[in-house]
């Protein structure tokens, strides 16, 4: 739905936002002193029947339904439960992901969803030889991440999030997921920390074994960790390690290519390649469809705006899934040797419960949790404030506003019982993911910020707490989530504000209030939250060790819904290791090199 308007000019479109059960228009008053005459247009070409309406500029208009009709319209209409959903299918869609609308071809495997999970699942096995199509509810809403782009893109995480559950009860379960390219992997912060060996005791023994020995590393390999962070972030470091001796000090691993420096990272090395910025798969995908070969476009298929409604499967080695072809208004299937749903951690239970799958354990959409967190800013949005110069007028070591530093801490240790948390303090956050294209951009930033600034966040583990459910409420209904408020880091509070207040001091920042509590937030969103297809080694949950659902020979699942508990650690470093590991079992069952 568009508005167009004579000011604009008829050929022009005005987008909105649909978002809670209603189409959301914003018009500028400077640019429309006088109102608009406009029309609602459907689809690109279905005018709103009757006469042009003028909208004065000075108050709020509303329109309803029984006013509202399209001339030509189509009677039948796939529709969607999901607020905020935009299926633009474009030239650009066309010419990166042409897609397949043949139902005769039988693939080695499909995947759901094209997130971190299955864009790095699906780009595995293509490059080994294996037919794969990928099916995408999304279009591109961008081509890379939005720490790639030039500018301060920090809403366009919120502008793309599609709302497509409601909290039941008391739930305080948040918005946020992304159906696009890439899915949320293009609006990640690129935080890839590992689990540590108290959180891998959660996890079936083969997968935790993996993780320590060779999962991790060819992970971080992948997803291009950051080699170094500079002279300020290693001061830092090393000035917290001496004052904190029971801690383990250390840069927060991030994802963020640096393909000029030399393996150990420390000089400048011959250039050849171009930075990548922060890892996404919508660009590993899309470096794929845009060559030839093996390790390109010959394997890989992408159906962008295809939303999987069911799996049938048919058989050992056979499955049909059924979908919802948005851009052609028509329903589809396409069949393959195995699936794998990796459509996040509510929209794989959603598709798994729709599909009536047999479920032993009574587990499937069961568990959803997410790690809670407490937060200290010290009554800014910025931070406790760093000074450019001591009391005796020297410079303040740290005092910087024009740099930054991101620093993970953990307790020596630390146990499923005692100091379970990561601490990550975070020094002019503002320069953690922008580009500025514009110096006199930066400039003005760095004198709006005069003075250097440190928050903390610290995340706790929570395991899987069975009351919490996803629930089908009817097939233009968005799907109904509970979820308790978890007081997994309760224990630690005054631990954690202890050490806030030991680091404070040890930067030499002055702390207002010893005693300010910690603001306690993120009872659930769909970015960290998993469990709802839960993984076991002993066959009580919905997959089993090699993430292969336990009542069926080739259906598998891929993203954050397998985790058996939610560690302290952002979970994309795991996943993107569970990814590699399923690529090469499923390899091995086709007999792929």
């Amino acid at each position: 739905m568009t508005i167009r308007c004579s000011e604009a000019g008829w050929a022009r479109d005005i987008y909105g936002l649909y978002r809670y059960g209603g189409w959301h228009f914003e018009l500028s008053k400077a640019q429309f002193p006088r109102g608009v005459t406009m029309k609602l247009l459907l689809d690109g070409r279905h005018f709103m029947a009757g006469e042009d309406h003028h909208l004065d500029s000075t108050v709020n208009h509303h329109f309803q339904d029984p006013e509202i009709a399209f001339e030509g319209a189509p009677a039948h209409r796939i529709t969607l439960p999901y607020g905020n959903f935009r299926g633009e299918y474009s030239r650009q869609e066309q010419e990166i992901a042409a897609g397949n609308v043949n139902s005769d071809i039988a693939y080695d495997v499909i995947v759901v969803g094209s997130g971190m999970g299955g864009g790095i699942l699906a780009d595995q096995l293509a490059d080994r030889g294996a037919s794969v199509l990928i099916l995408e509810a999304g279009a591109i809403a961008v081509p890379t991440h939005m720490h790639n782009l030039p500018g301060a893109w920090e809403n366009l995480a919120e502008r793309n999030q599609i709302i497509h559950f409601e909290n039941e009860r008391d739930s305080q379960f948040l918005f946020g997921v992304q159906l696009n390219l890439g899915g949320r992997s293009v609006f990640w912060s690129g935080l890839i920390p590992r689990m540590r060996d108290w959180e891998l005791a959660y996890w079936p023994n083969e997968i935790a074994t993996y993780l320590r020995t060779d999962g991790y590393s060819a992970a971080e390999a992948l997803m291009r960790k950051q080699r170094n962070l500079g002279p300020y972030q290693r001061s830092v470091v090393e000035h917290l390690a001496q004052h904190l001796p029971d801690y383990s000090v250390s840069d927060q691993p991030r994802s963020k290519h640096q393909p000029h420096l030399t393996p150990d990272g420390s000089a400048l090395g011959d250039i050849i390649d171009t930075s990548t910025g922060t890892f996404s798969t919508a660009e590993l995908l899309i470096d794929s469809l845009s060559h030839p070969g093996r390790s390109g476009r010959d394997n890989l298929t992408i159906n962008l705006l295809h939303r999987v409604v069911r799996i049938e499967s048919l058989g050992e080695e056979s499955a049909l899934i059924h979908c919802h072809d948005l851009a052609g208004n028509v329903e589809r299937s396409y069949r393959a040797r195995y699936v794998v749903m990796c459509a996040g951690s509510v929209e794989s239970p959603r598709i798994a419960l729709q599909s009536n799958l047999r479920d032993p354990n009574g587990k499937i959409g069961r568990g959803l949790s997410d790690h809670p967190a407490y937060f200290s800013h010290g009554g800014s949005d910025y931070g406790y404030p760093i000074p450019r110069f001591r009391a005796d007028g020297t410079p303040h070591p740290f005092g910087d506003p024009g740099v930054a530093a991101k620093i993970l801490i953990q307790h020596n240790s630390a146990s499923s019982r005692e100091h379970a948390f990561n601490a990550e303090v975070l020094i002019n956050g503002w320069y953690w993911d922008f580009r500025h294209a514009d110096d006199d951009v930066r400039r003005a930033r760095l004198d709006e910020t005069a003075l250097a600034r440190v928050k903390f966040q610290f995340n706790f583990l929570t395991e899987l707490d069975d009351r919490n459910y996803i629930a089908l409420r009817g097939d233009n209904r968005p799907l109904g989530i509970h979820v308790n408020a978890n007081e997994a880091g309760r224990q630690f509070h005054e631990e954690c504000k202890q050490l806030r207040n030991r680091i404070l001091t040890a930067l030499d920042v002055e702390n207002p209030d010893p005693n300010r509590d910690l603001g306690y937030g993120n009872q659930g969103t769909p970015h960290h939250a998993g469990g709802s297809l839960r993984i076991s080694g002993d066959g009580s949950g919905v997959v089993d060790a090699n993430l292969k659902f336990e009542a069926y020979p080739n259906l598998y699942a891929c993203d954050v819904s397998v985790f058996p508990v939610i560690p302290c650690a952002n979970p994309s470093l795991t996943l993107g290791a569970l990814s590699l590991r399923l690529a090469d079992h499923l390899a091995g069952r086709l007999n792929l090199p």
